[in-house]
């Protein structure tokens, strides 16, 4: 029976660990798609003071930046998984 506690321990210790460093590994690649986000958010800005009034450049600006944050979103989501 003692046996069979110290054996539950290491497994449960085991267990801890890979769901800490799984849980590590998931805040990293949220981090890390925070910080594309953020370039992308500063990028944009840049190209809308640069696109001035022209409303085909805006239009086309949004579709920029929707598209690039489908992909990073995507890109975060197929590495999580």
């Amino acid at each position: 029976m003692e046996q069979t506690r110290k054996g539950d321990g290491v497994d449960r210790e085991k267990f801890y660990e890979g769901a800490s460093w799984l849980a590590q590994q998931s805040v990293a690649e949220c981090d890390e798609a925070l910080r594309r986000l953020e370039a992308l958010r500063q990028d944009f800005r840049k190209r809308l003071t640069e696109t001035g009034s022209d409303a085909f450049m805006r239009e086309r600006l949004s579709e920029w930046v929707l598209d690039s944050s489908e992909r990073i979103v995507k890109e975060a989501k197929e590495k999580a998984e």
